[in-house]
């Protein structure tokens, strides 16, 4: 059997100490696959590549922390503003001499219950005034009747 001379060449160029670290090696890896140390090195790559994660997430950290206080500032702004807009609606919630809202709807509360008060009296006068009504009819009835009677007779 003819071996090539590449393998001549390579074996030529590899002393004792260099082919027992390679055999050394191939054994270790052979070993490593067989007990199933790849979980292991499965584990740590993963590990490696969650500190990458957290590594770019820090190197991230400065333009969030700009953000994050810009947006800040704009919340503030508009809190501020809220907070007056709030401001002026509890003023107009609350009794101030007559100028508030709340002022406002007690003089229509109290208005309204006046006009309620006279269409009642109104409604009172009117049922009186139905039951005259009534009364004058039939005595409207009695006298063409006896103006009838005079005038057959």
């Amino acid at each position: 059997m003819d071996t090539p001379q590449w393998l001549i060449d390579f074996l030529d160029g590899i002393s004792l100490w260099d082919a027992i670290a390679i055999i050394s090696v191939i054994t270790a890896v052979v070993w490593f696959i067989a007990k199933k140390g790849w979980r292991g090195a499965t584990a740590f790559a993963r590990a490696i590549l969650a500190t990458a994660t957290v590594i770019d997430n820090v190197k991230e950290l400065p333009a969030f922390i700009e953000r994050t206080d810009a947006r800040l500032q704009q919340n503030t702004k508009a809190l501020e503003d809220h907070t007056v807009q709030l401001d002026g609606i509890a003023h107009e919630t609350n009794p101030n001499s007559g100028t508030s809202m709340k002022d406002a709807l007690g003089r229509l509360e109290a208005f309204a219950k006046r006009m309620e008060e006279s269409v009642e009296g109104i409604h009172g006068r009117l049922d009186t005034l139905e039951s005259s009504v009534a009364n004058l009819n039939d005595e409207d009835k009695k006298l063409w009747a006896a103006v009838h009677e005079e005038g057959t007779n």
